[in-house]
């Protein structure tokens, strides 16, 4: 055994990993704990760790807080941060005259250990490594991270150079830094991101990789650079994150380069989810936002630097842990405070603007622009809008419509009064997949015609009559390039009636001129927007995501952002002699 005893205080993720490494390494430690199912897993059978890098039991001494015994210079921290106030008044007492607290935990946590048990007998820590406890005694070690130590004011001294050897018979790479608020300021700008994620159940790498949320990511991402930067700190980079990519001069592409990185380093991690995910989708207990991001603001504020972002994660995060299911549209509850600059040239004050389809992806994206640009907005679904409501700061109205139901459009759409503009993005492919030709029943194939084909054709038809009245009016269809070609589901019926979508478009183009009206189609490529497509997108694995990203010129995939730029057009004075084209929105094949 090595010298004194080591305390850790917290027996998670992060304390039971250390424990069982640094037992391996032959130091006496000792664990508490107050999870007594956890305790007493652990006094039977050893602490089990596993995973792709180690599998091992190993038996350390554990207790509660309420039968602990002794004295210890050293106690390693690693509660979670909401419990850091109260833990550190219990560890105390058994912290010896000239020991000193190490907090390995996410988050500004020195500073409240500092309050309680001084500078002095405070150390810095930053570790990034992924692990969960997956059972009582028993934590899965997913990947390994950067870990760090060094003392609150810089300085070089005996004690922190002990612990950084301590740390390298963890990770050998430990680094002793004297700037320890640096990396720990950096965690926060890396871990704001991930909070962000645990909105979502897309998991870490899939939503860095998101082409749809990658820009408010990054803009998070630079928010908090800005604080920091205001508050006089030199970020430092680990792990893939460059804070140099998110400062306020940088440009877009750094951030994005630097999302790249992120993105496969988490895919080397067997880790899928961020802790906080856990926290809510499995445990079902309050998060650490107000304890790890709910600073940032604060920090702001002393500093007057606006936090909008960080403040809407914080509530959004606070929407999931009163209940609300995690999924995209509490992230669109962040992207809404990354208010979009209206489109040069683009103003629609004055105008209606109906848009069917708008509870997600695309359809929700055409609301929010036209939003922006001033319009009054009609977001129309079978399925519940509140997400598209909060994704455009409540600049909408909302009408529950079936548009495969032909007299319920008729009288719905009566009742909305003057219609200037009607995009048609009701459509998908109902929950169906791909299957043979012989194997398509009747009702499935007319599902997909009575949702994508004939809803257009209702709602056109309902809104036609008041726009020639007026002598004026836009019609907009969201068809697919699967009407210009193949579709990538396979869905026959999906194919034809995006085809007959853009059909529809030229008769009605020629139709409805004579009166002013303009009806033009979009046929989107690959865009990841809505569930169907995000299973599409996992389905092709690796080498078929890549396969498709080579038939783009652009070599990037689609965003709602693009196709409603392409809807705007159409709608704008700017396309008042184009009628009865359809645009393919694709980069490029």
């Amino acid at each position: 055994m090595k010298n004194a005893p080591i305390l850790i205080w917290g027996a998670g993720a992060i304390g039971g990993t250390l424990a069982v490494y640094l037992a391996r390494a032959g130091h006496a430690v000792r664990l508490v704990d107050t999870d007594p199912q956890h305790v007493a897993a652990i006094r039977a059978h050893g602490l089990r760790l596993t995973g792709p890098i180690l599998e091992d039991t190993v038996p350390v001494d554990i207790c509660t807080p309420d039968t602990l015994t002794g004295s210890y210079p050293l106690v390693l921290l690693a509660t979670k941060a909401v419990h850091t106030r109260a833990a550190c008044r219990q560890l105390l007492p058994f912290l010896s005259r000239d020991g000193a607290v190490v907090s390995v935990q996410n988050g500004l946590n020195e500073q409240v250990i500092a309050d309680i048990a001084g500078a002095g007998r405070t150390i810095g820590c930053f570790v990034n490594f992924g692990a969960d406890i997956v059972a009582p005694g028993v934590i899965h070690f997913g990947g390994w991270g950067a870990t760090v130590v060094g003392e609150l004011d810089g300085s070089d001294t005996p004690r922190i150079r002990s612990l950084h050897g301590l740390m390298c018979e963890f990770n050998p790479n430990a680094v002793l830094t004297p700037n320890i608020w640096g990396y720990l300021w950096g965690k926060l700008v890396y871990g704001s991101m991930l909070f962000a994620t645990a909105l979502t159940n897309e998991g870490i790498y899939p939503l860095l990789e998101n082409p749809v949320y990658r820009p408010v990511l990054a803009a998070l991402a630079r928010e908090v650079c800005t604080v920091a930067s205001a508050a006089g700190l030199r970020l430092e980079g680990f792990d893939g994150f460059d804070p140099a990519a998110f400062m306020p001069d940088a440009p877009a592409e750094a951030g994005m380069a630097s999302l790249d990185q992120l993105a496969a380093h988490n895919r080397k991690s067997a880790k899928f989810h961020a802790g906080i995910w856990r926290d809510l989708a499995i445990h079902h207990r309050k998060t650490e936002v107000d304890e790890i991001i709910a600073p940032i603001s604060a920090t702001g504020r002393q500093h007057g630097v606006p936090t909008p972002l960080t403040d809407a994660l914080i509530e959004a995060m606070h929407v999931a842990e009163g209940g609300v299911p995690q999924g995209l549209g509490l992230l669109d509850r962040v992207r809404a405070a990354l208010a979009p600059a209206p489109v040069p040239g683009f103003c629609f004050d004055g105008q209606t603007v109906l848009v069917t389809g708008a509870a997600q992806g695309i359809g929700r994206e055409i609301v929010r622009q036209f939003a922006v640009a001033g319009a009054r907005v009609i977001a129309a679904d079978i399925g519940s809008l509140d997400d598209t409501v909060a994704a455009c700061d409540g600049r909408c109205e909302t009408l529950a419509l079936d548009v495969s139901d032909p007299v319920s459009v008729h009288d719905q759409l009566a009742g909305l009064g003057r219609i200037d503009v009607l995009v048609n993005c009701a459509g998908g492919v109902c929950g169906q997949a791909g299957r043979p030709l012989e194997e398509i029943k009747p009702d499935e194939w007319r599902a997909i015609f009575a949702v994508n084909a004939d809803g257009a054709f209702w709602c056109s038809q309902a809104v036609a009559p008041a726009m020639k009245a007026r002598g004026a009016g836009r019609i907009i269809m969201i068809s697919s390039g699967a009407g210009l070609g193949v579709s990538l589901t396979g869905i026959q019926a999906y194919a034809a009636a995006k085809a007959a979508q853009i059909g529809l478009t030229r008769q009605l183009a020629h139709e409805l001129g004579p009166w002013g009206i303009t009806v033009n189609s979009i046929a989107p490529g690959f865009v990841r927007s809505n569930p169907s497509t995000e299973r599409q997108w996992q389905a092709y694995g690796t080498d078929g995501q890549q396969r498709l990203l080579d038939n783009i010129a652009l070599r990037r995939l689609g965003t709602p952002q693009d196709i409603a730029h392409a809807v705007l057009f159409f709608a704008s004075p700017f396309a008042g002699w184009i009628s009865g084209q359809t645009l393919a929105v694709d980069g490029g094949k």
